[in-house]
């Protein structure tokens, strides 16, 4: 499934349900919500692959299908000191 995580929620829901596949959680490693989402996951025994787009960058195309799913405000974190 996918799990785009921005923003000062509470670890997010699936955009798609996990249907076997790998769970890829995307974001940078120092904020806040990507702590609590992996915590979450950790404490669940839950198994993912953690894409940082500070050393592996962002798929533009994918980053533009999330957008259209969710909304932009949904998954660009535009509070963030970054932004």
């Amino acid at each position: 499934g996918l799990y785009p995580v921005c923003g000062d929620a509470d670890p997010p829901a699936p955009l798609f349900e996990d249907q076997g596949m790998t769970i890829t959680l995307y974001g940078i490693p120092n904020c806040d919500t990507v702590k609590k989402a992996r915590t979450w996951l950790d404490e669940r025994g839950i198994a993912y692959t953690f894409h940082d787009y500070k050393k592996q960058g962002a798929d533009q195309a994918k980053i533009a299908a999330w957008i259209a799913a969710a909304g932009r405000d949904k998954v660009v974190n535009r509070a963030g000191t970054t932004f």
